[in-house]
């Protein structure tokens, strides 16, 4: 029977442990053969503090207290001669009561339950604490003098627990394991689940960036080594000397929408705009175990020396941070002498990761009703009134999605819908109103001006002008009728609308007269069907006559969210990359040359990673939006991220639980 001792510990963003040794402790003997009392490992964990800034444009924060909350954890064994090769041995619930004889096998139904009689500690700043451990296995890392012997921690599994095979899985296929749950409510505002958000061992490079490309030899690592010298036969000694010491970060990505201090200044023909919700759409369904990085040259990518020349020095290599991570370390512990880098007692966040389709389009096509097309691995791909919409200051959770520049558009990017109301001087919503032409900024208010504006845009398309004037042509020619007025009468009807749409139906009639009486003539429908081909497209109003209804004056605007952003990755729609029209990714942030790697400069730009708080500020909106949420998968879905014409202006705020902020104009 194998039972295990409290381990409690407080977590928050990242946690940084740090390990040492205390000289007033005598070392205790314990023969590896006989641990009569049983065997205990020392585990330490610390806080970061708001004050562990790690890169210039960080802004610590620890959020809320059930951001931190430790409902149950998990420690998971692996050993082997460096972390690429190491294999599963064995995990350890950890502050719970666990009977391995009742429950030999990891069922997250009743495996990792937290004991009522177990007071775990959650609001310590630091904390050191022993857990015991199978005196088998204790033997077992003892006497290995071949393998090193590593921990990985999972913390409030949420019911996702990882099944590897001992001495057979390793790591890697470990750390692929998929998640769907990130113990936070994407619906409902400000919710956490009662099991926790979940928590799982962070990568973290020995070495700085920032400045400087990383060195040849910088480290990444994810697991940490054990001291196995350090495995004793009574607890209070393994608390004194911990064996391990763990980074730990959140799974889920943190999302706030704010209005800014100038929203409320009239900039759409003297009225305001208040955010009256929002949502993120384009989440991605699954995520990894461990955040994926490609810092050690063994990936399609080596992320560790990419920099963009443009910006200041300390933010050049930006997958690096260039500030050490210092641990508040617990009372009465110092770092080991020459154990720095070995006890991760040195570490530098590292800020990037690849998501499971990291590479791959989120939606190659629209799903038709007879299956044509492929779905969309993304989830809740447009905003609807079928999800609550949250309110502006209140934040929502979601999973990481990343992608490389290549598939750096709108169909992958993780966006806010911004639904905003139009107001007049008095508070009161404006009326509803009309626009034609797609990012139209002409309000109409009455149908017949609708109408007058569509036959005006029809009549001045080129191909039917063409068509008609080919015609009239032809009759004005025909015998009796040279010298008399020949005209083309175009006639249109809108369907008034009373809710927000976003191609409000209108027919079309046409007539010819001569000398003002009708007139008979047959173009072999040449007209009609350059008026069709112009109207609408595959059953589509075409962008031209886009007839959009803004009900009571609530529009939409769908913002991407930047990780790196401006500040590390700027990005200019005039510079030299920036080629043709724009509407390609090779087109706006350039092709590779001997002296130009787009990668190097824009991976990252877009995109949101695990334990970072995005923080949109909506500082003003400055065009009429649309009419209805925009599908961006369906809606031009290989528009880049950056537009020639953008009319969206963010600025983000970011934190590792760092706050990133995006201050935006829409």
């Amino acid at each position: 029977m194998k039972k295990f001792s409290l381990f409690a510990f407080a977590a928050a963003g990242m946690l940084l442990g740090a390990c040492s040794s205390s000289d007033d402790i005598a070392q205790q003997v314990v023969n590896p053969e006989n641990f009569e009392d049983g065997a205990y490992i020392g585990i330490s964990l610390t806080l970061p503090s708001a004050d562990n800034a790690t890169r210039a444009n960080d802004e610590l924060s620890n959020g809320i207290e059930a951001e931190f909350a430790v409902k149950n954890a998990t420690l998971y064994i692996f050993k082997g001669a460096d972390e690429a090769s190491a294999t599963f041995v064995d995990y350890v619930a950890l502050g719970v009561k666990y009977d391995q004889d009742d429950q030999p096998g990891i069922d997250p139904d009743v495996w990792g339950v937290q004991d009522p009689e177990i007071e775990t500690k959650i609001t310590s700043t630091s904390l050191n604490e022993a857990t015991k451990i199978d005196n088998e296995l204790a033997k077992a890392i003892k006497a290995d003098n071949t393998n090193n012997y590593y921990a990985y921690v999972i913390i409030n599994h949420n019911g996702q627990v990882p099944a590897p095979t001992k001495d057979e899985t390793t790591f890697e296929d470990f750390s692929k394991a998929q998640f769907t749950e990130i113990g936070a409510d994407i619906a409902a505002e400000q919710n956490i689940y009662e099991s926790g958000m979940l928590m799982t061992s962070a990568p973290i490079c020995d070495n700085p960036g920032g400045e400087n490309a990383p060195v040849a030899a910088a480290k990444y690592s994810t697991l940490v080594p054990f001291d196995k010298s350090k495995i004793f036969g009574n607890a209070a000694q393994a608390k004194k000397e911990p064996a391990a010491c763990i980074y730990v970060e959140r799974a889920a990505v943190k999302i706030t929408v704010e209005e800014g201090e100038n929203l409320g200044t009239p900039t759409i023909d003297d009225y305001t705009l208040s955010v009256e919700g929002w949502q993120v759409i384009n989440n991605e369904r699954t995520y990894y175990n461990t955040r994926q990085i490609n810092y050690d040259g063994n990936g399609a990518e080596d992320w560790g020396p990419f920099n963009n020349a443009a910006v200041n020095s300390t933010a050049k290599y930006r997958f690096v941070s260039l500030y050490r991570f210092v641990p508040t370390l617990p009372t009465g512990l110092t770092p080991q002498e020459g154990q720095d880098i070995y006890q991760h007692t040195v570490g530098y966040r590292t800020y990037f990761a690849s998501d499971p389709h990291y590479n791959v389009d989120a939606t190659a096509a629209a799903v038709t009703a007879d299956g044509v097309g492929a779905a969309s691995t993304l989830d809740n791909t447009v905003a609807s009134d079928a999800r609550p919409w949250i309110a502006a200051g209140k934040h929502a959770y979601t999973t990481e999605n990343t992608f490389d520049v290549a598939h750096q558009t709108w169909r992958n990017t993780t966006m806010v819908t911004i639904k905003a109301q139009l107001k007049k001087a008095d508070g009161t919503a404006a009326a509803g109103f009309y626009t034609v032409g797609d990012g139209s900024q002409t309000m109409y208010d009455k149908v017949s001006d609708v109408e007058a504006a569509l036959k005006n845009t029809i009549l001045n398309d080129a191909t039917v002008a063409n068509k008609i004037q080919a015609a009239l042509t032809a009759i004005s020619t025909t015998e009796g009728n040279a010298y008399k007025k020949c005209e083309f009468i175009l006639t249109v009807t809108l369907t008034p609308a009373t809710e927000a749409t976003t191609g409000v139906p209108f027919t079309y009639t046409y007539k010819w007269t001569v000398a003002g009486a009708d007139y008979t003539y047959n173009d072999n429908n040449e007209v009609k069907n350059a008026i069709d081909a112009f109207v609408k497209k595959d059953g589509v109003y075409t962008a031209p006559v886009l007839v959009s209804y803004y009900k009571e004056g609530m529009t939409y605007y769908n913002v991407r969210i930047k990780h790196f952003g401006d500040a590390e990755t700027p990005w200019a729609a005039d510079a030299s990359y920036v080629t043709g029209g724009g509407t390609t990714t090779e087109e706006i942030y350039g092709t590779e040359t001997a002296d130009f790697n787009p990668t190097s400069n824009f991976l990252g730009r877009y995109g949101v990673v695990r334990d970072n708080w995005y923080k949109l500020s909506i500082d003003a909106i400055t065009k009429i939006g649309s009419a209805t949420p925009i599908d961006p998968s369906l809606t031009n879905p290989d528009t880049p991220d950056d537009e020639i014409e953008n009319f969206i202006s963010v600025h983000v705020h970011i934190v590792p639980w760092v706050l990133r902020s995006q201050s935006v104009q829409l």
